[in-house]
């Protein structure tokens, strides 16, 4: 496969797992919602599930790993999570 296929097959699913993510948590809130749960509260837990949630696969591969790969995730990881890249990553 060329690297472009596999790339756009990779960020489909990256895309779907996020909006599956997303669609779990909206879901859960509305249910609070409608319970009648603090509007406030039910907003910070939706934001606290997403971000462990998206965060949940790469801390674990991190605590899974060892050596050079371990090294290597160390690297990765805060470029794939910074939300502007520094001038010397481009």
């Amino acid at each position: 496969m060329h690297w472009m296929q596999a790339y756009a097959v990779h960020h489909s699913d990256i895309q779907q797992q996020g909006e599956r993510l997303r669609q779990l948590e909206l879901e859960r809130a509305m249910k609070r919602l409608m319970r009648g749960d603090d509007p406030q509260e039910v907003l910070n837990a939706m934001a606290q599930g997403l971000t462990n949630k998206f965060l949940h696969g790469s801390l674990h591969a991190l605590q899974h790993s060892n050596g050079a790969e371990r090294d290597a995730l160390m690297k990765l990881l805060p470029k794939l999570f910074a939300s502007h890249p520094k001038p010397e990553d481009h």
